[in-house]
């Protein structure tokens, strides 16, 4: 397992090695569509053209896009290798599929929502998303090791996906790939005073409740904000970031106050699942006090 930590006053990595975020790349975009509103170009509570919902709503996945993860035909391409569908192809079978609730009526994780971000955010900067990405959040946090991996060339030196024949545009909002430390470095980064204006922050940890505890997991209740999970885990209290999975590994990132102030801690595994990376995290915070 690789791990990180970061405080205020000091920082620690087990490895620099670079390792894919998964999910924790919808906080990143999240991140990148609260920068472009508080510079006013873009906003986040108005409906799409065409469509019942907003960026939040999806952001929030609140707006009842049906996900792709859902479909068990996704899950076999991925596990037989070759390339990625194309993206019109996904969001036209999310279409078909017909939505999950009414907007706002209800709660569903969907990757296929973040798809339709990704895509804003891309029409709104006149930029791929990997130069987006690094112009409203890389290089302000300076983010050295982290990029967006859009072909599997872009994951040679990446742990447990070098070499595996995984095409990175199944990830089809993005998948950054950085060592656990700037993992730690952005999320730390984001809570740091003027990176975020005060009213943005506020909105992106407005969160949701889904209720709670969570069975093997440390959550006692859970919650979701814009990209970010929150909720309170068994021996830390409150905390903020995200997990992620995907072929080969899974992670978890949570910043969250301690009793000797803010602490950020990251944590990547070989695992199945994302719980022992979320008590591993647990227990860094529990170890710093």
């Amino acid at each position: 397992m690789i791990t990180a930590w970061q405080t205020d006053t000091g920082r620690f990595a087990s490895s620099e090695e670079v390792v894919p975020w998964w999910s924790v790349t919808k906080t990143v975009i999240a991140t990148a569509c609260l920068r472009l509103a508080q510079k006013g170009q873009l906003d986040l509570n108005a409906r799409l053209k065409g469509r019942a919902f907003c960026v939040a709503d999806l952001l929030e996945h609140r707006a009842g896009v049906a996900s792709y993860t859902g479909w068990a035909e996704y899950h076999r391409a991925v596990d037989a290798g070759g390339a990625a569908w194309r993206d019109d192809a996904v969001l036209a079978k999310a279409e078909a599929a017909g939505a999950d609730f009414e907007v706002g009526a209800g709660w569903s994780y969907s990757n296929t929502g973040y798809l339709i971000v990704r895509r804003i955010v891309e029409e709104v900067t006149s930029q791929p998303i990997e130069r987006a990405l690094q112009d409203l959040v890389f290089a302000p946090l300076e983010l050295c090791s982290v990029r967006i991996a859009r072909t599997e060339a872009d994951l040679v030196g990446c742990k447990w996906l070098d070499g595996a024949g995984y095409d990175p545009k199944w990830v089809y909002h993005g998948l950054a790939v950085g060592t656990a430390a700037e993992a730690c470095q952005f999320l730390h980064g984001i809570r740091a005073e003027g990176f975020l204006h005060p009213a943005r922050f506020a909105q992106m940890t407005d969160r949701i409740d889904l209720g709670g505890p969570i069975d093997g997991r440390p959550w006692q209740t859970a919650g979701y904000g814009l990209g970010l999970m929150i909720g309170d885990m068994a021996e830390i209290g409150q905390a903020m970031g995200h997990s992620g999975n995907g072929p080969q590994s899974v992670c978890a990132l949570y910043t969250m106050r301690a009793k000797n102030g803010l602490m950020t801690a990251a944590a990547f595994s070989d695992d199945d699942t994302e719980d022992a990376c979320e008590w591993r995290v647990q227990q860094m915070v529990m170890s710093y006090g």
